[in-house]
Parts: structure tokens; sequence; C-alpha cells
């Protein structure tokens, strides 16, 4: 059913498997990085950061680099857009940004997020990336290569055209290394 909510498969999912879900919306993105800076450092942010190294299971939604495909590009300047496109930027999976090779892109916008870092989302066990639509092809096979996502949930458009064609070479490979 297209009408519910990730918070409430989230939820019946953690009641099914007897566990409790703790719901992080990321990334938060300010006006400035030193607004970012200060709010880091408040308790209650602090905690729910921190407490990004204890999760096991995590589904997080894989946004595409462009209009209505994620919750970033839509809210962000022309600017913003422009700096993250010249970087390659092809997706992003809790606000960390990659290009289809699955290098990690630098933006402007890194310093003015609140979210958590690429290493801390590698390091959870089980991150089960969420995508639907063909725009989202690009940013699917980033996300993989850059090592963000265990386990994937797709449909069958995006899985047609991952399993037909290759985008880019994967981080560290030529095209006569595939």
């Amino acid at each position: 059913d297209e009408t519910t909510s990730p918070v409430d498969i989230v939820g019946r999912a953690a009641r099914i498997a007897g566990s409790r879900a703790r719901l992080f919306y990321a990334p938060l993105i300010l006006d400035d990085a030193a607004s970012a800076a200060v709010l880091r450092k408040q308790p209650s942010v602090k905690a729910a950061l921190s407490a990004a190294d204890r999760v096991t299971i995590s589904a997080a939604g894989i946004g595409a680099w462009g209009p209505k495909v994620s919750t970033i590009y839509d809210t962000i300047t022309d600017e913003d857009r422009a700096q993250a496109a010249a970087a390659g930027v092809v997706g992003e999976v809790m606000g960390v940004y990659f290009t289809v090779d699955g290098s990690l892109a630098t933006t402007p916008l890194a310093d003015r997020m609140v979210t958590v870092a690429a290493d801390t989302l590698r390091g959870i066990p089980e991150v089960i990336g969420i995508a639907r639509g063909r725009a989202k092809a690009p940013a699917v096979m980033g996300a993989v290569r850059a090592g963000l996502l265990k386990s994937l949930v797709i449909d069958t458009e995006i899985a047609q055209l991952l399993l037909s064609t290759d985008p880019a070479p994967a981080r560290g490979t030529s095209a006569s290394k595939r």
C-alpha cells in the first residue's frame, strides 16, 4: 500500500520482531554552518547522533539528485544544487552524498547538516536502502558502490535497469576492468 508511511512500516516491523523502533529524521539542513555546529552540541541532538553507533538495523530512503526525487534537492538554493551537481552528486542517503561510481562527494551543504557520518552509516550491521522509480537507478547504484547499504528494497523498474546497464565503473576501476 503506497499510502502507508515509512514511519508506520518501521514501527510495524519492529513490533513483529519484538523490538522497538527509534526514528531519526536525517538530514536536517540549516542556513549556515555555525547554526548546525551549535545544534550538534545540544545535549539531546548529541545523544541522538551518538546513539547511531548502537543502531543494528536502519531503513533509509535513497534520494536521487533532481527535483521531486530527493527530500533535499527541492529545499535548497539553486547555487547549492549547482555546486552539488558540479561535484558529481547523483544521490544521497541520510545526507551522505555520493557519485555514481560510489565515491563520496563533498558539498558545501555538509557543514550545514545535522546527520550521521558516512563511516557511522557503513558501521550499521544492516542498512536497508529503499527507492522506487527509474530516476533513482543511478542513485541506487552509487549508494551500493559507496558501501552505504547492505540490502535493497526497490521496484522492478530499478532492478531491471541495474541488471541491464552499468551506469559507470565502480570507484577505483576503469571500464576495461569491469
